[in-house]
C-alpha cells in the first residue's frame, strides 16, 4: 500500500514537471514570435504576423514634410496625416485585414475576424488599398506600398 502511494506521488510529480517544462517553452516560444514577427531582409525565417498583433498599436512615421499616424484595432486602421507646411490633419478610416496574396477585392467578411499574411488590406469609400508588410517588430513597421516605397513607423 506504502509503495502505490508512493509510485502514485512520483507519478503526480512527473506529471507536474511535464506542464511546467511544456506551459515555458511555450511562453518562451511566444515572445520569440512577438520579438521578431517578420524578417528583415536576407533573413529566410519567417514568423506568422496576424491581426492579433496589430490591434491596438500606433505607429508614427515622421518626415519633413508631414507626420504620419496608423492606430490599429481589431477591425478598422485610423490613419491621420498632419500636413507640417500649413497645419491641417486629415483623417482616414479604413476597414482592414491581412491576407497572403492581393486579393482581387475587398472581401468584408474577414474584418474583424483573426486573420494572418504579409499584406494589409484596407477599404473606405474612397476604394480598397493594399500594403506589403515588409519587417513588424516591437518597435518598427515596415510598409512597402504599391509603388515600391517603403515607409518606416516607429510604434508610439
Amino acid at each position: 500500500m506504502f509503495k502505490k502511494a508512493i509510485i502514485v506521488l512520483i507519478a503526480s510529480v512527473a506529471v507536474v514537471i511535464g506542464v511546467v517544462f511544456y506551459t515555458s517553452q511555450k511562453s518562451e516560444t511566444e515572445n520569440k514570435e512577438q520579438q521578431k514577427m517578420l524578417p528583415r531582409e536576407g533573413v529566410e525565417e519567417s514568423f506568422p504576423i496576424t491581426t492579433h498583433v496589430l490591434s491596438n498599436t500606433t505607429w508614427e512615421y515622421d518626415t519633413s514634410y508631414d507626420s504620419n499616424i496608423e492606430v490599429f484595432t481589431d477591425s478598422v486602421l485610423i490613419s491621420t496625416c498632419i500636413r507640417h507646411s500649413d497645419g491641417k490633419t486629415y483623417k482616414y478610416r479604413y476597414l482592414y485585414y491581412l491576407s497572403d496574396y492581393i486579393p482581387s477585392k475587398f472581401d468584408s467578411a474577414k474584418v474583424g475576424v483573426l486573420s494572418s499574411g504579409k499584406y494589409l488590406i484596407r477599404h473606405n469609400e474612397s476604394g480598397t488599398f493594399n500594403d506589403e508588410i515588409v519587417w513588424l517588430d516591437l518597435s518598427e513597421l515596415h510598409l512597402k506600398g504599391p509603388d515600391d516605397n517603403v515607409f518606416v513607423y516607429k510604434r508610439k
